[in-house]
C-alpha cells in the first residue's frame, strides 16, 4: 500500500507473485483497487471482468471467493477487481463487521502459501479491509522527496489499525522504487528515507528503468520479459525477503 499512486504497488505485486510461483509457492493476488490495473496486467481487461464475479461480489454479496478466483498466464491465481468497486465505501458502509469483510472472505480459502493484496492509492474502506486482513505491509516508495510527505501518515494509519483492528499486523517494510542512482536527487531521497526509517527500509531497491514499462506493454512481468535485467534481479531479492518474512 501507499497513499500515493504511481510508485510501483501493482508492478511489485505482480512481479513478486510471479517469482514466488516459479519458486514453487502457491500464490494468490488480490486486486483491491477499483482501477483494476493488476487485473488488467494479469490478462483480464475490464470488458471481461464486468461479466465475471470479482472481489467486489465477494465483499458485497458474500459469494464464495473460490468461485471468483482466476488463473493467470504468469502463474499466480487472481481474485480480480472491477470498476464498480469505486462505490465500495458507500455500498459496504453499513455492512456488519465492515472492516473484516476481506479477512473473513480470505479465511474461506486454503492452500495458498502467500496472498498479496494490491491496494488503491487512497485510505478508504477497501484499504482498511486489506490492513485488517494482513500479516504485514509492504510500502513501495518512490525515491522522490515529495513521496516522503505521505509516509508518516501511512505509518500512523498502520499503527492505528494494529491498535484497533489487527494486533497481529507486523511493522511495515518500505521498498525504495524507481531509483536512478545517476541522479543526485534520487540518491539523496533514498538516503533520507533510510535516515528517517532505518529499521523499516529494505536493503533491496528497485531501479528506474524503461524495461518495466516495456514489459507492461507486452502484458508481462519483467521477470518473464527480461529475466536477466537488474530490475528482475531486484524483484527476485524482494521475493526472497517476503518469502522468509
Amino acid at each position: 500500500m501507499n497513499h500515493k499512486g504511481g510508485v510501483g504497488k501493482t508492478t511489485t505485486t505482480l512481479e513478486v507473485g510471479t517469482l514466488l510461483t516459479r519458486a514453487g509457492r502457491r500464490v494468490l493476488l488480490v486486486d483491491l483497487d477499483p482501477q483494476s490495473t493488476l487485473t488488467l496486467a494479469a490478462g483480464y481487461p475490464p470488458a471481461q471482468t464486468a461479466q465475471l464475479p470479482t472481489v467486489y461480489e465477494v465483499l458485497r454479496d458474500g459469494i464464495d471467493p473460490a468461485t471468483a478466483v482466476l488463473p493467470t498466464p504468469h502463474g499466480p491465481s487472481l481474485l480480480p477487481a472491477k470498476i464498480a468497486m469505486s462505490q465500495a465505501d458507500l455500498v459496504l458502509n453499513a455492512a456488519f463487521k465492515r472492516e473484516y469483510l476481506l479477512r473473513d472472505a480470505l479465511g474461506k480459502l486454503s492452500g495458498y502459501d502467500h496472498v498479496f493484496v494490491d491496494c488503491s492509492p487512497s485510505l478508504g474502506l477497501l484499504t482498511i479491509n486489506a490492513l485488517a486482513a494482513a500479516d504485514r505491509v509492504l510500502v513501495p516508495c518512490q525515491t522522490q522527496f515529495y513521496a516522503l510527505t505521505g509516509l508518516l501518515q501511512l505509518l500512523e494509519t498502520v499503527a492505528l489499525v494494529r491498535e484497533r483492528l489487527n494486533p497481529g499486523l507486523a511493522g511495515p517494510m518500505i521498498l525504495p522504487t524507481m531509483l536512478d542512482r545517476r541522479v543526485r536527487h534520487d540518491r539523496e531521497a533514498e538516503a533520507k528515507i533510510r535516515e528517517l526509517y532505518p529499521d523499516l527500509v529494505l536493503q533491496e531497491t528497485i531501479p528506474a528503468t524503461s524495461r518495466v514499462r516495456d514489459a507492461q506493454l507486452g502484458h508481462q512481468p519483467v521477470a518473464s520479459f527480461d529475466p536477466s535485467h537488474p530490475a528482475a534481479a531486484a524483484y527476485r531479492r524482494v521475493a526472497e525477503v517476503l518469502d522468509a518474512a
